[in-house]
């Protein structure tokens, strides 16, 4: 009989809930449940505008081009770029050029780790459109464009700017069980350097502008977790538990589930709003009444 498919929930830095993932994890490797099984590396030595240099069509430009490099390293760390792998502008093909970028030999499954001999299903995370979609959109929201932008135009020309929200975590539940935990980070730095060199002959203004962006690279790391079923020692797994249990709630509200109890509450709370609007009408009817009684 073949294996449930898996599920994918995304937890991404910016998320509130986000800290819930990395408490479990932490009480999950204090606790020895979890194994490594692969650390995947993509990056390369530098941005590169379409014109394969440093030069870009302003912070718009830049920012853009930055958003779409960097999924494109995680996609192929992940390795679903044969399942999506959309393109913003030739750009991404020079970032992505053999000579220039790493992608590090899987480690940690074992010893004589390689490409060849970890499980293809360590390495692909996902072997669903949909389900590699998700997993880039949620990808996108460390990396939005005006957020760069907006980083890089507050400081300073020749200011350098980390940007450190760059995180995202993936459970992956089987059969109502968390089977592994797979982490993405991107590890970025960068500075606006100002107009770029003007070139012999050119005419009109000088729009291109200059920025340096050294390795930028996503780091993806998956583990597994080694026997524990939902609910097992709560006293001892209270943070894992926690997890499962946001995790439960979501996959509730995804199959619909909660559909009909969350289409009642907004329900209930326009009517008690009609009821209190009526209210406020009579009080105020009252009220002017009362102030003709007087004259």
């Amino acid at each position: 009989m073949a294996a449930a498919e898996a599920t994918m929930v995304c937890f991404v830095k910016v998320d509130p809930s986000f800290q819930v993932v990395l408490h479990a994890m932490s009480e999950l490797q204090a606790n020895k449940r979890m194994r490594p099984v692969c650390t995947v590396m993509v990056g390369n030595t530098g941005l590169r505008s379409a014109s394969n240099n440093g030069e870009f069509g302003g912070l718009n430009g830049f920012s853009r081009t930055l958003g779409s490099v960097l999924r494109a390293f995680m996609l192929r760390s992940t390795h679903l770029e044969g399942l999506h792998d959309p393109r913003f502008s030739e750009s991404r093909e020079f970032n992505l050029d053999l000579n220039l970028a790493a992608d590090a030999v899987p480690s940690g499954y074992a010893r004589d780790a390689s490409p060849s001999n970890v499980p293809p299903d360590h390495l692909q995370l996902v072997h669903d459109v949909a389900q590699a979609q998700e997993i880039s959109a949620n990808f996108d929201r460390l990396y939005p464009h005006f957020t760069i932008e907006n980083r890089l135009a507050a400081v300073p020309l020749q200011t350098w700017v980390d940007f450190r929200q760059g995180m995202m975590a993936i459970v992956e539940v089987q059969s109502g069980v968390i089977v592994r935990l797979h982490t993405i980070h991107a590890t970025v730095r960068a500075r606006h350097m100002g107009p770029a060199p003007m070139q012999e002959g050119h005419r009109g203004p000088n729009r291109r502008r200059l920025f340096e962006c050294p390795n930028p690279n996503v780091v993806r790391t998956t583990s597994e977790v080694r026997g524990l079923q939902p609910g097992q020692s709560a006293g001892m797994f209270p943070k894992f538990n926690r997890l499962m249990e946001i995790i439960y709630e979501h996959l509730d509200i995804m199959e619909g589930h909660q559909d009909d109890d969350i289409v009642g509450l907004l329900a209930n709370l326009s009517i008690d709003e009609e009821v209190q609007d009526s209210s406020d009408e009579d009080d105020q009817a009252s009220e002017e009444e009362q102030d003709d009684g007087d004259h």
